[in-house]
């Protein structure tokens, strides 16, 4: 609880104007082009001299100090040396603790906004991030508003910020590949193992941008449960309309693709409600099994364990030199864009059946190769569709994949 209105005698404000008035003259603040680094190491020492007398109480009850004494230094230096000038240094003083350098890359309005949080490490943290990276004084502010991910600010308050992309793309990729992290064991993985780490605050910015994007199905969604931030797929997110659970919903990008009949609805809510209970799995499997260090140049440049097996599968069905290069493109995008699908399907809802395989393998050449569309080709295709499918990850298993799994069992 905050002390109430403090009581200074005419004997301190005495002391306060002759105590500062030799600051000002020592450190020449009273003059044009003083150095900034000058200028700091004359308001900290201010700061400091007054909360010899201010300490715990709030600066807007401190008007009985700061009133004369500011009146004091205006009128024999200046008006730039008033009150409002010793509020500001008191907040200087309040934000940096007396074992800690100030750092001179900063200016007072910085450590206005810095003396607002209350937890010193954050605060420190915050000054020397701001300080290294020259960071402006609104960002600082926006920061000391706003202390939690949770807290996102408005897109006007905003605006200004740049997400960092490098941590963005890694979100991206790793619940694609994995469905699920809490925020917290992203930060220690991004920064176990990306050549740059980053702060908390540069996190917190891409979070309230990723928050602002959220509901995209191209891009991670943030869920609060139980008191935790988690990272996850969009295809775990309600707000996310039209998910792509399955190959044959297409609708939302590749309409062609969309089978159009009286029962599309029907086995569209049958697999929402299949969803509903993957997501309670995946959940739950996230709790049981350890975090998936993958690698970061695994992650975000995509040489993930399933990547050569796809790469052999699409050169077996497009590896014909009577293609055209239109023809040819036109096929690979048409291979990339399935298999993407079908490799988040299998993600959500774990390895399928024998049937299922041979039946995706089926739907794979209709599509992309229906002159190779034959058993012996259908055979082939679906054993190679099973390697990609054996080392894709599961998100029910933190991004292991049935092969990893069958090998920690022996």
């Amino acid at each position: 609880m905050a002390k109430k209105i403090p009581t200074f005698t005419s004997d301190i404000v005495s002391s306060a104007c002759s105590d500062i008035s030799g600051i000002v003259e020592a450190k020449s603040l009273n003059q044009k082009g003083i150095d900034h680094e000058t200028s700091l190491e004359g308001a900290l020492l201010i700061g400091r001299r007054l909360e010899q007398e201010t300490a715990g109480y709030p600066v807007t009850n401190l008007k009985g100090l700061l009133s004369p004494v500011g009146g004091h230094l205006h009128k024999h230096y200046g008006p730039r040396l008033g009150q409002s000038y010793l509020t500001r240094c008191i907040k200087f003083a309040r934000a940096v603790p007396k074992d800690v350098p100030p750092r001179s890359e900063l200016g007072l309005t910085h450590y206005e906004s810095l003396a607002r949080i209350t937890n010193e490490y954050l605060r420190l943290e915050l000054m020397n991030v701001a300080a290294d990276n020259r960071w402006s004084s609104s960002r600082v502010a926006l920061h000391a508003r706003y202390q939690s991910p949770q807290d996102a600010p408005s897109n006007r308050e905003f605006r200004e910020l740049i997400a960092n992309q490098e941590v963005w793309r890694f979100a991206r990729a790793y619940t694609d590949a994995c469905g699920i992290i809490s925020l917290e064991k992203f930060v220690e993985l991004y920064n176990s193992c990306a050549p740059k780490p980053v702060s908390i605050f540069e996190v917190n910015e891409t979070i309230w941008k990723i928050k602002e994007e959220s509901g995209r199905i191209d891009n991670p969604c943030i869920l609060s449960k139980d008191g935790e931030l988690y990272l996850i797929a969009p295809e775990l997110d309600d707000t996310v309309e039209n998910n792509p659970y399955y190959y044959d919903d297409y609708g939302y990008s590749y309409r062609k693709y969309e089978r159009h009949s009286e029962y599309t609805q029907e086995m569209r809510s049958l697999r929402e409600r299949r969803v509903q209970s993957r997501r309670a799995a995946i959940f739950t499997g996230h709790k049981q099994h350890p975090i998936e260090k993958l690698d970061y140049e695994d992650i975000v440049c995509g040489y993930a364990s399933y990547t050569q097996s796809v790469n052999n599968l699409k050169l077996y069905i497009l590896n014909d030199s009577k293609l055209g290069a239109a023809s040819l493109h036109a096929r690979e995008d048409e291979f990339d864009f399935i298999m993407a699908k079908l490799l988040r399907s299998i993600g959500l809802n774990g390895m399928p059946a024998a049937q299922q395989t041979t039946e995706d393998a089926e739907f794979l050449l209709i599509v992309v190769r229906p002159d190779f569309y034959k058993q012996a080709e259908i055979n082939k295709v679906s054993k190679l569709l099973a390697i990609v499918y054996e080392n894709t990850p599961l998100w029910e298993f933190n991004g292991r994949s049935y092969t990893e799994l069958k090998s920690e069992k022996r």
